[in-house]
């Protein structure tokens, strides 16, 4: 990869929806299933 095409990915990457940017700290829970316990660990992970 040269200089330009790894400025034109970062280029893609920042402009990225924010979906797309936001997937890796996403966590996927059931507001029905989901405890108390696996909401404060969730939480106490993302921070």
């Amino acid at each position: 990869m040269n200089l330009f095409e790894h400025s034109r990915q970062e280029q893609i990457r920042r402009e990225a929806p924010l979906a797309a940017r936001m997937r890796p700290h996403l966590e996927t829970i059931s507001a029905v299933l989901a405890g108390v316990a696996d909401l404060r660990r969730i939480i106490k992970e993302a921070r």
